[in-house]
């Protein structure tokens, strides 16, 4: 059953008793409010593989109570003070998600993100996706002797299979995967978009990685994948900046003492 329909059901259907754990009763209401906390979480589409997995969770948690409630695990001092952090913490994340459910996000606004996200992909460096070559190597000297060697018709697929360090790499020849500048380690992005196809750089590079010896072997546009594909990270991200935005307000609101 959708969120929708879940909400609109009679008070006898909430507490229809979907599961009985031993003489405990997991019930449709338990099962709805699982899912809106999972909506709230940023989880779509809701569908019947997670309403399963949610109804497995709660079957789970409520074996596990009832074996914690018959060995008196809550007695324990330890447990004791957990227990009172656990309320802290559930109480937190109540109010964080009522907050959030006042302006849930629409279809528009994660359109909007979408396009926006689109337009700065298009309009900067990372228009563009790299095929690169590359060899890296800790030493200077070494870095100027291998170009001196490319350049003269050595192989560089031999010399990355030999000198470098990224073994990965060093496996392909030196080949990387198609990246954008910003995946590539500081500051290879920058100096690549520079570089016409088919050329060697004609210096090492340096990195936190150590002297990089760079090929790029071929370009192509950025493939953005459709809305679709990607809605449910996108509205991830979404709720979790809200939630942040939430919380930096919250601080702002708040009288803060640090006493050391």
């Amino acid at each position: 059953a959708s969120l929708q329909a879940a909400l609109i059901q009679p008070e006898d259907t909430q507490q229809k008793v979907l599961i009985r754990v031993n003489q405990s009763a997991i019930t449709q209401q338990e099962l709805d409010d699982a899912v809106q906390l999972a909506l709230l979480n940023g989880h779509q589409p809701v569908d019947d593989n997670l309403e399963n997995q949610l109804l497995e969770e709660l079957v789970i948690t409520e074996a596990m109570y009832q074996a914690a409630q018959q060995e008196k695990i809550e007695q324990k001092e330890q447990v004791k003070l957990t227990l009172i952090a656990t309320q802290k913490k559930v109480l937190a994340e109540a109010w964080l998600a009522d907050q959030l459910s006042q302006q849930p996000i629409t279809e528009e606004q994660i359109k909007a993100e979408y396009e926006r996200q689109v337009r700065l992909v298009r309009s900067g460096k990372n228009a563009n996706e790299y095929k690169v070559l590359h060899i890296v190597v800790s030493d200077e000297t070494l870095a100027h002797q291998i170009i001196k060697r490319l350049k003269v018709g050595d192989s560089f697929e031999s010399l990355a299979r030999t000198y470098s360090l990224d073994k990965h790499s060093a496996a392909k020849g030196g080949q990387l995967n198609w990246m954008m500048p910003d995946q590539l380690v500081p500051p290879l992005g920058d100096m690549l978009v520079t570089l016409p196809k088919g050329d060697l750089y004609p210096q090492p590079i340096k990195s936190s990685l150590g002297w990089h010896i760079v090929k790029l072997d071929n370009v192509r546009e950025v493939i953005i994948p459709e809305l679709d594909m990607i809605k449910s990270a996108l509205l991830r991200n979404m709720i979790e900046e809200r939630k942040n935005k939430v919380i930096d307000s919250l601080l702002n609101k708040s009288s803060i003492i640090n006493s050391n």
